[in-house]
């Protein structure tokens, strides 16, 4: 079925980041995330279109559940949350422009 919304500017270019890739259509991408989202059963032709393995995809929320299940949410956030600020990238403005650093990053 044809459906028409409308998406933030972010969420969009972060969903185009997401379909190139995993080399994927964007309405593949949108219907996994809903059908997951939404607790039903992932259709098996999008499932075999895949042409990526799960530790070439960036890793989201909703994989990094799925690669640590013995740990709470409460767990995950506070692990990720420790993090912040042991990294630099050397980039003055990469809060600005992460979803074209991204992009470009995964385009090279």
């Amino acid at each position: 079925m044809k459906v028409t919304i409308e998406l933030p500017d972010d969420l969009y270019r972060g969903l185009k980041i997401q379909a190139a890739a995993e080399g994927r259509k964007i309405k593949d991408v949108v219907a996994e995330a809903l059908r997951e989202k939404l607790m039903l059963p992932s259709d098996s032709t999008t499932e075999s279109a895949r042409s990526f393995s799960e530790s070439q995809a960036p890793y989201f929320a909703y994989k990094v559940s799925r690669a640590l299940p013995h740990l709470s949410k409460e767990e995950r956030k506070r692990r990720a949350l420790s993090i912040i600020g042991k990294f630099s990238s050397g980039l003055p403005d990469i809060a600005q422009n992460h979803d074209d650093y991204l992009a470009e990053a995964y385009l090279s």
